[in-house]
Protein backbone atom coordinates (compact mmCIF):
# COMPACT_ATOMS: atom_id res chain seq x y z
CA UNK A 1 0.00 0.00 0.00
CA UNK A 2 1.12 3.15 -1.34
CA UNK A 3 2.08 6.32 1.60
CA UNK A 4 -0.12 9.11 0.50
CA UNK A 5 1.69 12.60 -0.75
CA UNK A 6 1.38 14.29 2.98
CA UNK A 7 2.80 11.00 4.57
CA UNK A 8 5.52 10.39 2.36
CA UNK A 9 6.60 13.99 2.51
CA UNK A 10 6.61 13.55 6.57
CA UNK A 11 8.87 10.86 6.46
CA UNK A 12 11.30 12.28 4.30
CA UNK A 13 11.53 15.45 6.67
CA UNK A 14 11.43 13.14 9.56
CA UNK A 15 14.62 11.15 7.45
CA UNK A 16 16.61 14.47 6.80
CA UNK A 17 19.33 15.14 9.36
CA UNK A 18 19.13 18.70 10.49
CA UNK A 19 22.15 21.03 8.83
CA UNK A 20 25.31 21.63 10.38
CA UNK A 21 26.35 24.53 12.11
CA UNK A 22 29.31 24.00 8.99
CA UNK A 23 26.92 23.79 6.77
CA UNK A 24 24.64 26.98 7.41
CA UNK A 25 28.29 29.20 7.91
CA UNK A 26 29.33 27.88 4.24
CA UNK A 27 25.93 28.70 2.81
CA UNK A 28 25.48 31.91 4.06
CA UNK A 29 29.49 33.33 2.51
CA UNK A 30 27.76 31.19 -0.62
CA UNK A 31 24.33 33.66 -0.41
CA UNK A 32 26.61 36.28 0.80
CA UNK A 33 29.50 36.84 -1.80
CA UNK A 34 27.26 37.40 -4.78
CA UNK A 35 24.88 40.15 -3.31
CA UNK A 36 27.88 41.70 -1.71
CA UNK A 37 29.69 42.14 -5.53
CA UNK A 38 25.66 43.07 -6.61
CA UNK A 39 25.61 45.70 -4.53
CA UNK A 40 29.20 46.98 -5.29
CA UNK A 41 28.18 47.04 -9.29
CA UNK A 42 24.69 48.36 -8.92
CA UNK A 43 25.41 51.19 -6.36
CA UNK A 44 28.65 52.47 -8.99
CA UNK A 45 26.15 52.22 -12.04
CA UNK A 46 23.80 54.43 -10.00
CA UNK A 47 26.04 56.77 -8.72
CA UNK A 48 28.61 57.37 -12.04
CA UNK A 49 24.97 57.27 -14.33
CA UNK A 50 23.27 60.06 -12.27
CA UNK A 51 26.24 61.78 -12.17
CA UNK A 52 26.57 61.59 -16.07
CA UNK A 53 22.98 62.89 -16.23
CA UNK A 54 22.74 65.38 -14.01
CA UNK A 55 25.91 67.11 -15.62
CA UNK A 56 24.75 67.04 -19.36
CA UNK A 57 21.31 66.55 -20.17
CA UNK A 58 20.48 67.92 -16.26
CA UNK A 59 22.30 70.78 -17.33
CA UNK A 60 20.39 71.03 -20.94
CA UNK A 61 16.89 70.14 -19.46
CA UNK A 62 16.96 71.63 -16.31
CA UNK A 63 16.63 68.19 -14.22
CA UNK A 64 16.98 68.62 -10.79
CA UNK A 65 19.39 66.51 -8.99
CA UNK A 66 16.86 63.93 -7.65
CA UNK A 67 15.28 63.23 -10.86
CA UNK A 68 18.99 62.61 -12.38
CA UNK A 69 19.10 60.24 -9.18
CA UNK A 70 16.11 58.17 -10.17
CA UNK A 71 17.53 57.97 -13.69
CA UNK A 72 20.66 56.97 -12.68
CA UNK A 73 18.96 54.26 -10.62
CA UNK A 74 16.59 53.24 -13.36
CA UNK A 75 20.20 52.61 -15.37
CA UNK A 76 21.71 50.58 -12.37
CA UNK A 77 18.22 48.13 -12.12
CA UNK A 78 18.60 47.66 -16.34
CA UNK A 79 22.08 46.78 -15.46
CA UNK A 80 21.35 44.22 -12.36
CA UNK A 81 18.82 42.74 -15.21
CA UNK A 82 21.14 42.21 -17.56
CA UNK A 83 24.41 41.58 -15.40
CA UNK A 84 22.94 39.58 -12.38
CA UNK A 85 23.87 36.06 -14.16
CA UNK A 86 27.11 37.34 -14.72
CA UNK A 87 28.21 37.68 -11.04
CA UNK A 88 26.77 34.98 -9.95
CA UNK A 89 28.83 32.96 -12.29
CA UNK A 90 32.16 35.22 -11.76
CA UNK A 91 31.08 33.81 -7.58
CA UNK A 92 30.61 29.71 -8.67
CA UNK A 93 33.61 30.48 -10.34
CA UNK A 94 36.22 31.35 -6.69
CA UNK A 95 35.92 28.10 -5.84
CA UNK A 96 34.13 28.87 -2.40
CA UNK A 97 33.42 25.10 -0.35
CA UNK A 98 29.85 24.13 -1.21
CA UNK A 99 27.29 23.42 1.94
CA UNK A 100 25.88 20.23 0.23
CA UNK A 101 22.37 21.55 1.36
Amino acid sequence: VADTSDNAQENNEESLPAPTVTQMRIHGINCAIPMIGFGFMDNLVMIQAGDIIDNSIGVTFGLTTLTAAAFGQVCSDVSGVCFGGVIEQFAAKMGLPQSTL
